[in-house]
């Protein structure tokens, strides 16, 4: 169940970044995987996903309005229509994926320091994406200065052994290296936005990503 969260989360990025290269091919590419993987969980049962909860109807009804979302954000896709895909993934995330986390996830973990941390910086990455998009080069530097302030409180040893309970030293350097990463790479959008290179700005993104926020859910998740 994890990794199919994972693999929404990464085709979400996909979006993103695809908007802000015009590349809504692969808008439309990310989107199917979104409404096929919805159909793919709809059709396992609660106990196959490893979900303890009675209430496959719920759930049900979540993946449906990812499958809805999906394809409101491939119809949007068709239509070369940048501002209708933001509003197809807010829709995803309003009537799925937040929803969804807060009647499935344990509550004691949503209240967690650490969940606050994480869901700072996911909002934080939307807008960036957003910023990208729409060619809003502040809102990409303010929000990458963000990342950076908040990936560098992810460097510090109380943290790291308190908010996210690593405790053992070799898994706090490799938290930490981890979280360097982050704030590199943010870093490096930042810089990006400042020249107005909105390439390097989404490759950083990606780098960002897939050498920081992925590795990291992987190993410490």
């Amino acid at each position: 169940m994890v990794r199919a969260m994972l693999e929404n989360l990464h085709d979400v990025n996909r979006i993103g970044l695809a908007v802000a290269l015009e590349d809504f091919n692969g808008v439309s590419e990310a989107a199917r995987e979104l409404q096929a993987r919805a159909i793919s969980l709809q059709e396992a049962s609660l106990e196959d996903l490893g979900i303890e909860d009675p209430r496959e109807n719920q759930f049900d009804a979540y993946l449906e309005g990812q499958r809805q979302a999906a394809g409101a954000i491939l119809e949007a896709a068709g239509e070369k229509d940048a501002a209708a895909v933001f509003a197809g993934v807010e829709l995803l995330f309003g009537s799925a994926c937040m929803p969804c986390h807060s009647d499935f996830r344990e509550r004691h973990q949503l209240l967690r320091p650490s969940a606050a941390f994480m869901t700072d910086m996911v909002h934080s990455w939307q807008d960036i994406n957003r910023g990208l998009s729409v060619g809003d080069l502040d809102l990409v530097m303010r929000r990458s200065r963000d990342l950076q302030s908040v990936a560098r409180v992810l460097t510090w040893n109380e943290v790291i052994s308190q908010v996210f309970n690593v405790s053992e030293p070799e898994r706090r350097i490799a938290f930490r290296l981890l979280a360097q990463q982050v704030s590199r790479y943010a870093g490096e959008v930042e810089t990006a936005a400042a020249q107005e290179k909105l390439t390097d700005a989404v490759a950083a993104t990606r780098s960002m990503w897939s050498e920081g926020c992925i590795p990291c859910h992987q190993q410490f998740r």
